[in-house]
């Protein structure tokens, strides 16, 4: 049976359970942990592990499932996590403030960043990105990939245009946040801010969320969905789909070229304006 790797700063500790059966040390011991240079790597199971990194005190705590390590924060400059096979849950609890690199692996990944940078790689499988207000980027990989700004309160404006551009944008003498959700990523979710959201040349899946959007499509067949809020839709090239239903809120939709269909809602004294749209489902809301 292999053991676990992890330098003379690193502490292990088994939390709670000192009997294991026969299935969890196969799963606990196949993990690694090393420190060389401030660079602390974790790297994970083949199962579908859940990876915390959180702070207590001056100390650094990994939990990786039923394994708790602990080091001092002074000796970490900056972190690399590779979660390897399953669908992994990967975080970072409030303070920790190192820089980290995240590579899910295979399965269906759910990794969110900590305060500073992240550079957050999906790979394999159907992931879901979640950054942080520092540069962050998003790489999606294999599969259907969603960068998921759904819990910002902020105006964005994300494009996948593979630039340094996104997240919140430059405003006079303030500088902009410079995430990058490079154009693998194919779903985008926006916060409930008044987000401004452009698709790439292919397919993409644009959620507008809360706030007044603005969701571009361009090429592509795209689904474009726009939430709660009076949003600005544009499918642009391709065979768009068009969600444009928010119970209230007066959205402009222009399906663009191509042959789109749109859903939209209507109201007493309220009508989404719909334009360059071949199919058209209206739903009255009384």
């Amino acid at each position: 049976m292999e053991t676990p790797h992890f330098s003379s700063k690193i502490t292990p500790r088994v939390e709670v359970h000192q009997v294991i059966d026969a299935l969890e040390p196969r799963i606990l011991f196949a993990l690694s942990l090393s420190l060389e240079e401030g660079l602390l790597t974790i790297g994970g199971t083949a199962a579908a592990d859940l990876i915390v990194i959180s702070k207590v005190d001056d100390n650094l705590m990994i939990a990786v499932n039923k394994a708790i390590f602990a080091m001092p924060t002074s000796e970490v400059q900056r972190i690399t996590i590779k979660g390897f096979g399953g669908s992994d849950k990967i975080s970072f609890g409030e303070g920790v403030g190192l820089a980290a690199t995240i590579f899910g692996g295979d399965g269906n990944d759910l990794i969110s960043g900590g305060d500073r940078s992240n550079k957050l790689c999906g790979e394999a499988g159907h992931d879901t990105l979640v950054g942080s207000t520092g540069r962050d980027q998003f790489v999606g990989g294999p599969g259907i990939d969603t960068a998921d700004y759904s819990k910002r309160l902020d105006d964005l404006v994300i494009t996948l245009d593979g630039k340094p551009n996104d997240g919140t944008p430059t405003v006079g003498q303030s500088k902009g946040e410079g995430d990058n959700v490079m154009s693998d990523m194919e779903v985008v979710v926006g916060g409930f801010g008044d987000d401004s959201i452009t698709g790439s040349a292919k397919r993409d899946i644009l959620r507008g969320a809360g706030g007044d959007d603005t969701l571009v499509g361009n090429d592509g067949d795209d689904l474009l969905v726009g939430g709660d809020g009076a949003d600005v839709i544009r499918g642009g090239l391709g065979d768009d789909t068009i969600m444009a239903i928010d119970l209230g809120s007066t959205d402009t939709v222009d399906g663009g070229d191509g042959f789109d269909s749109v859903a939209y809602d209507e109201a007493q004294g309220i009508k989404d304006t719909v334009l360059g749209v071949e199919s058209e489902v209206s739903v009255l809301v009384s």
